[in-house]
């Protein structure tokens, strides 16, 4: 079955195409089945995202890595209940956990650090049900304007880190016709998980009329809030988290003030009344179905080490890798 393989980063697509008889461009989600949503897969593989062949990095730093482990995922997976602790010396992550996060439970809520089954807002210091990372918005850039919000720190690294589970953060934007002016939802999330749902079927939630769909979606690499670049998400434009807040979907034009405070008590600012509520919960149904989960192969899933080169100490990484098996 074509899925998207868990490992380490250092692996280079050559040593990889040696041992598994693999293309770095073939891979990706498997078809047939059923997800948690009842829905069938596609027929076909959908490819997953590339890896990377450049150096990796850490919070700006270089990084290596210095033990493997491997984990599958698809978009067809219903999750992985499997609980391993993450150990070894000087790991980043030390006696935090990975898996037991189930498709049943991917939805969040609007709040950043929702689908941890907490009550709380923010990821400090949380555990990773579903492996892969919180979202990271603040760049160097922007840490010292936003540090005071819970949103924004270097706990789990910057967009642009590479070493993290997925790769590196991407944004994708959905114009729901092309009408002007246009209503653009975008989700930002690892490489891999933005690659596995541009290729799935969210097309089919924009306007059947248009001849090709694919216009209507682009991916794009994520840098963080950018005051200069107004079309990258904010945290206060989010209105879904899901898996763990490892992906939100944001809607351009809309500014939640209970974004900036962790009072759970701040309501939600509502949603603006002309929104096609109808689009809105295609999107918000077909990412609850198909974003990757981790497949449950009963295995442990400790995390891998990694560690900045110039630094030598370790930190924990994980990679998602596309290959054939």
């Amino acid at each position: 079955m074509p899925i998207v393989a868990l490992s380490t980063p250092s692996i280079e697509w050559s040593d990889l195409e040696r041992r598994k008889g693999s293309s770095s461009s073939s891979g990706g989600r498997g078809g047939g089945g059923k997800s948690s949503g009842g829905s069938k897969g596609n027929g076909g593989g959908r490819s997953g995202g590339k890896g990377t062949s450049g150096k990796l990095t850490w919070k700006g730093k270089k990084v290596k890595e210095e033990a493997a482990t491997r984990k599958d995922a698809t978009a067809s997976s219903d999750g992985d209940p499997t609980v391993s602790v993450i150990t070894g010396k000087n790991q980043v992550f030390p006696g935090r956990t990975v898996g037991g996060g189930m498709r049943r439970d991917v939805f969040g809520t609007r709040a950043y650090g929702s689908g941890y089954g907490t009550v709380e807002k923010g990821t400090s210091n949380h555990n990773f049900p579903y492996y892969f990372w919180p979202v990271s918005y603040c760049s160097p850039d922007t840490m010292a304007f936003y540090r005071a919000y819970y949103f924004c720190n270097d706990e789990y690294g910057f967009p642009k880190d590479n070493i993290r589970p997925g790769g590196a953060q991407k944004v994708l934007t959905i114009t729901a016709s092309d009408s002007t002016p246009s209503t653009k939802f975008r989700v930002v999330a690892d490489s891999d998980t933005i690659k596995s749902l541009y290729d799935g079927n969210l097309v089919d939630c924009l306007p059947r009329k248009k001849k090709d769909k694919k216009k209507l979606l682009k991916s794009e690499d994520y840098e963080g809030v950018l005051e200069e670049k107004g079309d990258m998400p904010k945290p206060e434009q989010a209105i879904q988290y899901y898996r763990g807040s490892s992906v939100v979907l944001s809607l351009d034009g809309y500014n939640n003030s209970a974004a900036f405070t962790e009072d759970i008590s701040v309501p939600d600012t509502p949603l603006p009344a002309d929104l096609n509520t109808a689009f809105l919960e295609c999107l918000n149904s077909t990412i609850g179905r198909e974003v990757l989960l981790m497949v449950n192969d009963g295995a442990p899933a400790i995390s891998p080490r990694m560690g900045p080169a110039n630094l030598g100490l370790l930190a924990v990484a994980i990679w998602v890798l596309s290959r054939m098996v």
